[in-house]
C-alpha cells in the first residue's frame, strides 16, 4: 500500500514498525489511519503534521506549545477559505511513547474550544525522555498511509507537511 517512490521499501518499512512496536516506544494503533476526509468536494488535500516533543525537558514551554499550536488552528479557521476544509490535520507526540494526539482530520471551530483536549497538551503528558526518532517514523508512516487513502479515492493532494516541534 505504501507509495513506490519512497527511499526505503515495504520489507525496511514493516521491519522497523514492528521493532518499535517490539521496544514499546510506538503501540500497535498509532499505525492505524481512519478514512474520514471529503471524497466529493475535488478540493486539493493538504496532510499537515505537527510532531511535537512531550519530553520532561519542556515542562516549562508547555504552554508555549499549547499557544502555538492553537494559533494555527485558529489562523485556520480564522481564514474562511477553502483552505480550512482541505488541511487534513494530525498531532504526533513523543517522549517515553509515542502518541497519536490528534488523528487526521479536517479543522474547525471545535478545535478551538476550550474541551478540545485532543490539541491540547495537558501537564502530565510531558513526561520521560526525547524519542524522535520514532515520532518522526510514526509521523511519516501515518502520512506515507494518507497519501495511499488519497490516491485509492481518486483524489488530488500535496505532498505532506511535517513541522517538528522540539527543544533538541
Amino acid at each position: 500500500m505504501l507509495d513506490v517512490s519512497t527511499s526505503i521499501d515495504a520489507a525496511e518499512i514493516e521491519e522497523i514498525k514492528n521493532a518499535v512496536i517490539r521496544e514499546g516506544t510506538v503501540e500497535k494503533e498509532v499505525f492505524n489511519v481512519k478514512k474520514n476526509f471529503d471524497t466529493l468536494s475535488g478540493a486539493t488535500h493538504y496532510p499537515i503534521i505537527f510532531i511535537v516533543d512531550v519530553s520532561s525537558s519542556l515542562k516549562t514551554e508547555r504552554e508555549n506549545l499549547n499557544t502555538a499550536i492553537r494559533g494555527f488552528i485558529k489562523d485556520i479557521v480564522d481564514s474562511r477559505t477553502t483552505l480550512s476544509s482541505s488541511i487534513d490535520f494530525s498531532i504526533v507526540t513523543f517522549a517515553d511513547k509515542v502518541k497519536i494526539k490528534r488523528p487526521f482530520g479536517y479543522i474547525s471551530e471545535s478545535d478551538l474550544q476550550e474541551d478540545a483536549s485532543k490539541n491540547i497538551i495537558g501537564e502530565n503528558e510531558l513526561v520521560g525522555l526525547t524519542n524522535m526518532g520514532s515520532g518522526m517514523f510514526a509521523a511519516w508512516y501515518i502520512a506515507e498511509m494518507r497519501k495511499c487513502m488519497y490516491k485509492e479515492a481518486g483524489l488530488k493532494y500535496r505532498q505532506p507537511i511535517f513541522v517538528l516541534i522540539s527543544d533538541l
